[in-house]
């Protein structure tokens, strides 16, 4: 701990430090850690730039935001391969004292690791083809000896990299989880404001999803399940419109739509979720899943498929069910009835609850910050020491 505040202490008071992300026009949890951690660090002292090849989104005070030119093209592997051409000549041309990526980039000091691991998704075979080699050389180079530290967003997701990579323990490290602030709230304190709200019945059995993205989030799967558990309903939060429709069109041939509700984007999502007696999670992929954490910390058990890195907290804390790997209909079916048992949901509850406390404890932006701190110095002195020799 001392060896990490003194490189703390050697990092420069005030580093030109430049964020690099693909886009910051959707408002997702990579997209929420960027603007987290760039306002962090300008609170810091720091000065921060945002490279990315579009922005919408608002960005906190002091962040400046550079939009790359150059970086178009037809198809999304050819966008990626000239925004990582971007960022590198930005780098190269002195602008900037260090660079943190959330994309993978070989150029960068640290890479936050908020994607998922791009050869354990894809066979060898596919890799050949143009959109999936890029890719992959992407991921390789950012992993290769001469790439950046790795900041792994938890341990399932480090132990799938070094399956297929092979880096040293020296320049990967397993961040704390980030806890977004939102103030310590009642548990469930505003349940009844929400459900009124929504027009949902105060006793009403109430299961709530968070998905930007509601096919990747399995969204579908919670929907049709509401078929088989006639006393169930659902909200959906977070949702674009052209996503809101079709799953209308879903709920209603599956004969659920006046237990479905599907709403857009939210600012109140940790009372939605609170106002929840179970959330429900079944990804196809997903890198950690944020949702998981906030869930807890609402107060409001789990259950998510094992793709999901966080669901090692469901685990650790008992506070809901993770579905084994591959998915199974029939298993989750088995997971939301077990769980919706009186006695059994009033525990999982409870467990919800006293875990809220601990992550706390141990998360928060601080203390990812405190990590991005300490790589920039190390990278810092190692620069130095090559430099000196």
């Amino acid at each position: 701990m001392e060896e990490k505040l003194r490189e703390a202490n050697n990092l420069a008071r005030s580093l030109r430090i430049a964020v690099a992300v693909g886009k910051l026009s959707i408002l997702g949890g990579k997209e929420r850690d960027v603007l987290a951690i760039a306002g962090g660090l300008v609170a810091r002292g720091h000065n921060v730039t945002i490279l990315t090849r579009s922005a919408t989104l608002q960005v906190p005070a002091g962040v400046a935001v550079s939009v790359m030119t150059g970086v178009g093209g037809w198809s999304n592997h050819a966008r990626a391969r000239r925004f990582a051409r971007a960022v590198a000549a930005a780098r190269h041309a002195g602008r900037f004292d260090a660079m943190i990526s959330f994309e993978k980039l070989k150029i960068a000091d640290a890479y936050y690791a908020a994607d998922v691991c791009f050869a354990s998704r894809v066979g060898r075979l596919k890799r050949w083809l143009p959109r999936y080699a890029t890719y992959a050389r992407l991921e390789a180079d950012c992993f290769s000896a001469a790439g950046p530290e790795i900041l792994f967003l938890c341990h399932k997701q480090q132990e799938e990299y070094r399956r297929h990579y092979d880096f040293g323990a020296e320049r990967a490290f397993v961040l704390p989880p980030m806890i977004h602030p939102t103030g310590e709230k009642r548990f469930y304190g505003r349940r009844a404001q929400v459900r009124d709200s929504l027009g949902i019945p105060e006793t009403a059995t109430l299961a709530v999803s968070v998905a930007v993205y509601p096919k990747t989030k399995g969204v579908d799967r919670s929907i049709l399940a509401l078929r088989d558990i006639p006393g169930l309903h659902l909200v959906v939060a977070g949702l674009k419109s052209k996503d809101v429709v079709s799953l209308k069109e879903m709920a209603a041939r599956a004969g659920v739509a006046a237990r479905t509700w599907l709403i857009g984007h939210r600012d109140d999502v940790p009372d939605i979720l609170g106002a929840a007696d179970l959330m429900l999670h079944p990804a196809r992929v997903e890198n950690t899943g944020l949702v998981i954490l906030e869930s807890l910390l609402a107060g409001t058990p789990v259950i998510a498929s094992a793709i999901c890195g966080f669901s090692e907290y469901i685990e650790r804390f008992g506070a809901g069910i993770v579905i084994a790997d591959p998915f199974n209909s029939t298993s989750y079916l088995h997971a939301i009835r077990t769980a919706l048992e009186p006695n059994t949901l009033a525990e999982l509850k409870s467990r919800a609850r006293a875990s809220a406390p601990r992550l706390r404890a141990e998360g928060g932006l601080d203390r990812i910050l405190d990590a991005i701190e300490e790589t920039l110095a190390r990278r810092q002195r190692a620069t130095k020491e090559v430099v000196g020799t």
